[in-house]
């Protein structure tokens, strides 16, 4: 399997949170890439890239949640929430939970390590439900051929490597499609269920 970073959703402008358009602005202010609806909206997030930085890694977060895999810190092995509110830390663009404050130095220095086992962890957590046979990207039917990529903790399968390329870029889109039609499947079973 292959896995990517959880891009930023790149379909909403990050200022002023409206759909983009082909007027859309595609810049670098700091260390973040960002998109914006226009050039006043791209002046703002110059102004204070921290600000919409903070916003950005919110918002990935927000959408890793749902499938976080781990139960336990990567770091200390104690389970997550034992020691407090948990320590939410993207490394990689991937969320990665830590049982506390003290093991983030630790996280941060072996990320690629700790990155490897949440991205592992999520393909054997959502492999036997995935819920596509399609293409996540072309909808062509998956075949021999289809490339599985956990993209920040989300399974995402691709009919071929060239799709797979595409969530690169379109990766938050995507996962959030996915997690709309799992929980219509959830629904429906739930409502099949209770007839």
């Amino acid at each position: 399997f292959v896995g990517k970073p959880l891009s930023v959703p790149t379909t909403m402008c990050i200022v002023s949170e409206k759909p983009l358009g082909a007027d859309a602005v595609t810049f670098t202010a700091g260390d973040h890439t960002f998109r914006t609806c226009c050039s006043k909206c791209q002046a703002k997030v110059e102004a204070d890239p921290m600000q919409f930085a903070m916003k950005a890694d919110q918002a990935s977060v927000a959408l890793q949640l749902a499938d976080y895999p781990l139960t336990t810190c990567p770091i200390s092995g104690k389970p997550i929430g034992e020691m407090g509110e948990p320590v939410d830390l993207l490394l990689d663009g991937t969320l990665v939970r830590l049982c506390c404050a003290h093991c983030v130095a630790e996280a941060k220095q072996n990320a690629t390590t700790v990155v490897e086992k949440v991205r592992a962890a999520a393909l054997a957590a959502q492999r036997t439900t995935y819920p596509l046979t399609t293409c996540a990207v072309s909808g062509k039917p998956l075949g021999e051929d289809a490339v599985s990529t956990v993209v920040g903790t989300t399974l995402v399968r691709t009919c071929c490597e060239k799709c797979a390329e595409k969530l690169s870029t379109e990766g938050a889109a995507i996962v959030q499609r996915l997690h709309t039609m799992r929980d219509d499947q959830k629904a429906a079973a739930k409502a099949g269920a209770s007839l």
